[in-house]
């Protein structure tokens, strides 16, 4: 639903579902990339719902997403993105 929605937004490439190679060589997939580039930007979309309890869950798993930065200098390659600001989105 939020690939679909950012779709056909001026200026927005949208991927799903996109294999990738972690910086610790381990085969990755990432749920979503959207790439603006007219401002050099893109952010990789990959959110975890998880079902514990704690009421820090979603900071934790949204921490967690951001420090492990799925694939970015893989995707940067694979996308001509390499001069561009990339955030990690882990919970929306």
């Amino acid at each position: 639903m939020i690939a679909e929605a950012l779709r056909g937004k001026d200026g927005l490439e949208v991927y799903e579902e996109v294999p990738c190679i972690a910086e610790n060589d381990s085969s990755r997939r990432v749920d979503i990339i959207i790439i603006d580039r007219g401002k050099s930007q893109a952010w990789i979309v990959d959110p975890t719902v998880r079902y514990e309890g704690g009421d820090q869950q979603a900071t934790e798993v949204d921490n967690e997403k951001k420090g492990s930065e799925p694939c970015v200098r893989d995707l940067k390659g694979k996308y001509r993105m390499e001069e561009y600001e990339v955030e990690v989105i882990g919970l929306c």
